[in-house]
């Protein structure tokens, strides 16, 4: 990644909160209605985790 550590701070909070929002609805889902949906909340909640790692990473390289 490219951007500055202002960039990377704000894009780090951002993220941390819209999985914030995804694990409140994973919360909220109910365990009996396993579909495609609930499929679709955990991948988009792994794959924030995901770059958040990544954005650290990078924190720590500068």
């Amino acid at each position: 990644m490219n951007l500055t550590k202002q960039e990377l701070l704000e894009l780090r909070r951002m993220l941390v909160q819209l999985l914030k929002e995804v694990d409140f609805q994973i919360e909220a889902y109910d365990p009996r209605e396993y579909d495609e949906k609930f499929d679709f909340l955990i991948k988009k909640a792994r794959s924030y985790r995901d770059v958040i790692v990544r954005i650290n990473q990078e924190l720590e390289e500068l």
